[in-house]
Parts: structure tokens; C-alpha cells; sequence
């Protein structure tokens, strides 16, 4: 089990339910900007809570091709 600051939960309960999700994707449905979307999942996949899939596919938000986050 994993012990998380607020904001790295919420943005991890965004992941779960959205998933596979990009940041931008993520940042755009929970209304966070980017960098801090960016932060928390850098410091969520450091701790394993998240992870990155291998493959890369096109962001629906960007429409740049990005890795799609899961918990």
C-alpha cells in the first residue's frame, strides 16, 4: 500500500478510472495544469504506484503521440 499526498491520490484515482490515460488526456478531465499533472506522475511512478505503457499511442488532446499512464 502506498502513502500519498492528496493531490498525487487524486491524480492516481484520475489514472484508475480513466486509464490508459495520457497526462495531457488526465490534466484536461481533472482540470490540473500540466506541470503539476506531470510532477505528481513522475513522483507516482518513482514509487510504482503508476506506471507507463510501453507502447506509445496518439493523445486525444494534443494529438501528439505520447504513453498512456495505468495504475
Amino acid at each position: 500500500m502506498f502513502t500519498l499526498a492528496p493531490q498525487q491520490a487524486e491524480v492516481r484515482r484520475g489514472i484508475r478510472s480513466l486509464g490508459p490515460v495520457t497526462r495531457a488526456e488526465l490534466a484536461n478531465a481533472l482540470s490540473i495544469r500540466i506541470p503539476s499533472i506531470c510532477a505528481r506522475v513522475n513522483e507516482l511512478l518513482e514509487m510504482g504506484a503508476v506506471r507507463e505503457n510501453i507502447r506509445t499511442r496518439e493523445c486525444r488532446v494534443t494529438g501528439y503521440t505520447a504513453h498512456a499512464l495505468r495504475a
